[in-house]
Protein backbone atom coordinates (compact mmCIF):
# COMPACT_ATOMS: atom_id res chain seq x y z
CA UNK A 1 0.00 0.00 0.00
CA UNK A 2 1.09 3.74 -1.19
CA UNK A 3 0.37 6.61 0.64
CA UNK A 4 1.38 9.76 -1.15
CA UNK A 5 2.92 12.92 0.73
CA UNK A 6 4.28 16.28 0.08
CA UNK A 7 7.54 15.62 1.81
CA UNK A 8 7.82 11.83 0.85
CA UNK A 9 5.85 8.58 0.84
CA UNK A 10 5.03 6.16 3.29
CA UNK A 11 5.45 2.44 2.53
CA UNK A 12 3.43 0.09 4.47
CA UNK A 13 5.29 -3.31 4.61
CA UNK A 14 5.79 -6.53 7.32
CA UNK A 15 8.74 -8.77 8.26
CA UNK A 16 7.93 -11.67 10.47
CA UNK A 17 4.64 -11.12 10.99
CA UNK A 18 5.27 -7.68 12.06
CA UNK A 19 3.59 -5.17 9.94
CA UNK A 20 5.38 -1.41 9.98
CA UNK A 21 4.86 1.73 7.87
CA UNK A 22 8.46 3.53 6.65
CA UNK A 23 8.53 7.41 5.76
CA UNK A 24 10.29 7.92 2.62
CA UNK A 25 11.35 11.58 1.84
CA UNK A 26 11.55 13.28 -1.24
CA UNK A 27 15.09 14.33 -2.54
CA UNK A 28 15.94 17.62 -1.88
CA UNK A 29 15.50 20.64 -2.65
CA UNK A 30 11.68 20.19 -2.51
CA UNK A 31 9.36 21.17 -5.57
CA UNK A 32 7.63 23.28 -5.53
CA UNK A 33 10.41 25.70 -3.23
CA UNK A 34 9.89 27.06 0.03
CA UNK A 35 8.15 29.92 0.52
CA UNK A 36 9.44 31.84 3.51
CA UNK A 37 7.58 34.69 4.87
CA UNK A 38 8.16 37.09 8.00
CA UNK A 39 6.13 34.71 10.18
CA UNK A 40 8.48 31.74 9.44
CA UNK A 41 11.89 34.18 9.68
CA UNK A 42 10.55 34.76 13.49
CA UNK A 43 9.87 31.44 13.77
CA UNK A 44 13.21 30.08 12.81
CA UNK A 45 15.04 32.77 15.25
CA UNK A 46 13.04 31.46 18.27
CA UNK A 47 14.20 28.11 17.76
CA UNK A 48 18.04 29.34 17.27
CA UNK A 49 17.47 31.43 20.45
CA UNK A 50 16.04 27.95 22.46
CA UNK A 51 18.57 25.63 20.58
CA UNK A 52 21.12 27.79 21.98
CA UNK A 53 19.49 28.12 25.70
CA UNK A 54 19.70 24.10 25.11
CA UNK A 55 23.44 23.80 24.44
CA UNK A 56 24.22 26.39 26.97
CA UNK A 57 22.69 24.03 29.71
CA UNK A 58 24.16 21.03 27.96
CA UNK A 59 27.59 22.41 29.36
CA UNK A 60 26.33 22.25 33.21
CA UNK A 61 25.49 18.65 32.83
CA UNK A 62 28.27 16.39 33.58
CA UNK A 63 27.18 13.85 31.35
CA UNK A 64 25.27 14.83 28.28
CA UNK A 65 24.68 11.44 26.86
CA UNK A 66 22.60 9.89 29.83
CA UNK A 67 20.03 12.62 29.08
CA UNK A 68 20.29 12.43 25.66
CA UNK A 69 20.11 8.61 25.61
CA UNK A 70 16.90 8.93 27.56
CA UNK A 71 15.47 11.24 25.21
CA UNK A 72 15.91 9.44 21.91
CA UNK A 73 15.10 6.36 23.40
CA UNK A 74 11.34 8.15 24.72
CA UNK A 75 10.97 9.78 20.98
CA UNK A 76 12.46 5.98 19.42
CA UNK A 77 9.48 4.69 21.54
CA UNK A 78 6.92 7.19 20.59
CA UNK A 79 7.55 7.47 16.63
Amino acid sequence: MKKTDRAGIYLSSSASGEHYKTFIPHPLPPKPPLQLDAAHYRLMEKTHIALGRLDGLATLLPDASLILYHFIRKEALLS
